[in-house]
């Protein structure tokens, strides 16, 4: 299963737009990454989804869940400085999958 990111980067006036597609363990590596960096540190209001096995009905709550994470990652000041290099490969990676609409 794919969960998809929809980044949408301004820069000045131009603004450029994409989704890429992740499986939960790239989103789980990320979040072991930044972690590792960052000792102690988790946000209370948007803790990272547990992995559950076997439960489709769940699959719209932890796609949710991931999406406030992330969200929360990216407002977060250590994404500018120490997380930056492992955000920048999880996008990197991502974006190199992706698959465009037609």
């Amino acid at each position: 299963i794919f969960f998809s990111v929809d980044i949408a980067v301004k820069e000045g006036q131009a603004e450029t737009q994409w989704r890429l597609y992740r499986r939960y363990n790239n989103f789980s590596k990320l979040e072991r990454e930044l972690a590792s960096r960052s000792p102690g540190l988790s946000f209370s209001s948007a803790p990272f989804p547990g992995k559950t096995f076997g439960r489709c009905t769940r699959l719209e709550e932890r796609r949710s869940a991931l999406e406030l994470w992330l969200r929360s990652v990216l407002q977060h000041p250590c994404s500018q400085k120490v997380w930056a290099g492992s955000l920048q490969q999880f996008f990197q990676e991502a974006h190199q999958v992706r698959t465009p609409f037609m």
